[in-house]
């Protein structure tokens, strides 16, 4: 069993449908759905059995789903310096941009549409049509480009391609497969509805690629 703490109460701001927390000391902030509200609530009873049960009463879910939100919570929290675990808190220079490059696994999102070809009301992106500033193919291979000349191993590291629906794009695929040539994992958000037989078995050739 784990223990964990807090470093300080977080402000939460919310806005339709998502929530903004900020530790105001540190400073440290992230985005998330309505629901991060009560998971942090849950924070208070310091253990991660009590925690995980609270999570699985709250949201009328599974241990084993509770289990999962509470760990990638949890990991989140502590690897930003804003919880303390077993009595343990990373210190500033363990999570600074140079630890982070070195030691653990960073995430580059590219956000590559606003359209969608769903209407969802729990989306944070709160994506339907595309907009007019969006990045081109070029583009955005570029900015992968930039990440393989960073000082961070390729095997830590994730680029995650997110919208909107990545697949409204003609050239979902092409990106896809690019980021993967350059050595990177990929975590592609998609619906899936508009995928086709077709391009799944093409992905499915892509060891390095989680949908």
């Amino acid at each position: 069993m784990t223990t964990v703490a807090l470093t300080e109460k977080p402000s939460i701001y919310h806005r339709e449908e998502a929530s903004v927390v900020i530790f105001p000391t540190q400073p440290y902030w992230f985005s998330a759905t309505q629901e991060i509200e009560q998971i942090l609530d849950a924070f208070s009873l310091n253990k991660s059995e009590e925690i995980i049960s609270k999570i699985s009463e709250t949201f009328c879910i599974k241990q084993e789903e509770a289990k999962e939100t509470y760990l990638s919570i949890e990991e989140l929290l502590y690897s930003s310096g804003v919880l303390i675990k077993n009595g343990q808190i990373l210190k500033p220079h363990e999570f600074s941009p140079d630890f982070q490059v070195n030691d653990v696994e960073n995430v580059m999102v590219i956000a590559t549409t606003q359209e969608c070809n769903l209407s969802c009301p729990m989306c944070y992106a709160m994506a339907s049509k595309k907009m007019f500033n969006e990045m081109n193919t070029q583009e955005i291979k570029s900015i992968v480009d930039q990440l393989v000349r960073m000082p961070w191993e390729n095997r830590i590291s994730r680029v995650a391609l997110t919208g909107g629906e990545l697949f409204m794009r003609p050239d979902a695929i092409e990106l896809i497969e690019y980021v993967h040539q350059q050595g990177f994992f990929v975590q592609v958000n998609t619906n899936a509805t508009t995928l086709s037989t077709k391009q799944i078995k093409r992905l499915s050739a892509l060891p390095q690629l989680k949908m």
